[in-house]
């Protein structure tokens, strides 16, 4: 629910702080401005800025969330500016904006699976806006078994130095 001059709540990462980890649970966000998530690390340690989430059977529900400036580790992270989503989870966006987020492969949203626990991304109404990928996938990055279905989902300004300025689909290794 917007407050004051029809703004939306915030949740400040203050540049070095994940905002969000789900290990096999849900979340659920609603209404809701996050910006400023940052993480630090190798591999998934280092990956998320404002969402890390794992299966299996984890869950991310988000609707009228504007997700901004969020980065995941660009020397040794894995992946997902703004949201990183590996083997068995299940993800939908609604009316959400995710725009200046910045990791090595999906700059904006980033979603792994595994041949016995694929992933999912549903995102309706969404928009990726200006997110950067040091290699692949600039606003969203599907790899291996992963269904990411877009509707009435737009992508603006987004880059990626080696291949995929707005999405990068990948079923092999990156």
């Amino acid at each position: 629910v917007p407050y004051g001059n029809n703004q939306l709540p915030k949740i400040i990462g203050g540049g070095s702080n994940r905002l969000f980890n789900v290990d096999g649970g849900e979340l659920s966000l609603t209404s809701l401005n996050l910006t400023g998530g940052a993480i630090v690390g190798t591999g998934i340690n280092g990956a998320g800025g404002a969402v890390s989430i794992e299966g299996p059977s984890a869950s991310l529900t988000a609707t009228g969330v504007v997700f901004h400036s969020h980065s995941a580790d660009l020397s040794a992270g894995n992946g997902g500016g703004i949201i990183h989503a590996t083997v068995g989870v299940s993800i939908r966006l609604t009316d959400c904006h995710m725009y200046g987020g910045s990791a090595i492969y999906g700059g904006g949203v980033y979603v792994q699976g595994t041949a016995t626990s694929p992933s999912e991304l549903i995102a309706l109404n969404t928009s990726f806006v200006g997110n950067h990928a040091s290699r692949l996938g600039g606003g969203l990055f599907c790899w291996r078994m992963s269904a990411c279905k877009l509707i009435n989902t737009s992508f603006s300004k987004n880059t990626a130095k080696n291949a995929g300025h707005d999405i990068n689909i990948n079923s092999g290794a990156p």
